[in-house]
């Protein structure tokens, strides 16, 4: 008999003795708990299997436990921590920061420098947005048409089409673009598509316009040969290993280094420079500029290749 085996025997004669606590049973029970430490499952299996059929066949009933009452205190206790609404009985609401405010994207974490603050939005291009759009509001809804929306996309719908809401009952301007995510064709369907419509129409969103990440394939493609031609892109020739290796690596300075130092009261020191993963990245830099594209791995970079 399996460790498994007698494992199940046990979980039924446990379940078998609530019902009918058998004394007999219940020495089986012991019996078979004192085999099973012992890893002698043959006996402890038999032990179980007769402490079953002993409480199965028991006239013994359960005693039923007396509910404990709660206190009228305890009521209370619980209605004082439900959340009260803001003065003049107004509830409270999430509002997005004004886009003109919207320089920083996102916090900046304690060990970045300000030389690597990638979430700053450059002043040139937030100008060209609030000129563009009139500094409001402009949110997406993006859904892969894949299958049918569940209750996890009511409440993104929720919030980026109550967010324009917001906006426009504040006195600006708000807009969500419905942008579906169709970057995937064999899973999706125009069926999903329209039952998507339908679902948003439903609850009573409207987008402003409605879009599809396809459309933009063209651009892109376009965009990719551009850094191509400016050495801006170049083909990775890493091992699966040596990926593997350099993942580690910042899985190792993110998850051990970081914590150190937060332990420690510290600050997190900054990223090495010469980690495994830049060192792989330069080799497969220096690989590529010797190769010169010469032989094209990708469809994008033969098209390159035919135009030059």
């Amino acid at each position: 008999m399996s460790k498994s085996g007698a494992k199940t025997a046990k979980t039924d004669a446990v379940k078998a003795s609530r019902k009918r606590p058998d004394p007999e049973g219940l020495r089986l029970i012991e019996e078979g708990e004192k085999a099973f430490e012992a890893k002698d499952f043959v006996a402890a299996t038999e032990r179980f299997v007769a402490a079953k059929a002993a409480c199965d066949a028991s006239t013994v009933q359960a005693t039923a436990k007396p509910k404990k009452e709660k206190p009228p205190a305890e009521k209370e206790a619980v209605a004082d921590k439900e959340p009260k609404p803001a003065d003049g009985g107004v509830e409270q609401k999430l509002v997005l920061k004004p886009p003109v405010e919207n320089i920083q994207a996102k916090p900046l974490r304690p060990d970045m420098d300000a030389a690597h603050n990638y979430a700053l939005n450059a002043a040139e291009d937030h100008a060209a947005y609030l000129k563009r759009t009139g500094g409001g509001i402009r949110t997406r809804f993006p859904p892969e048409p894949n299958g049918y929306l569940h209750i996890g996309h009511a409440k993104a719908m929720n919030f980026n089409f109550g967010q324009a809401r917001l906006a426009r009952e504040a006195g600006g301007s708000g807009a969500t673009v419905m942008r579906f995510d169709d970057t995937n064709p064999a899973a999706e369907k125009q069926e999903y598509i329209d039952s998507i419509l339908d679902s948003v129409a439903w609850l009573g969103h409207t987008p402003v316009a409605v879009t599809y990440s396809s459309d933009y394939f063209p651009q892109l493609y376009d965009l990719a040969l551009q850094l191509i031609r400016s050495d801006g892109a170049y083909v990775c020739h890493q091992t699966a290993e040596e990926i593997k290796a350099s993942r580690m690596a910042l899985r190792s300075y993110h998850g051990k280094v970081k914590l150190e130092a937060k332990a420690a009261g510290k600050p997190p020191p900054p990223l090495p420079p010469a980690t495994r993963l830049e060192t792989l990245a330069r080799v497969a830099w220096r690989h590529r500029r010797r190769r010169r594209l010469r032989r094209p791995t990708t469809d994008l970079v033969t098209s390159e290749a035919e135009e030059a």
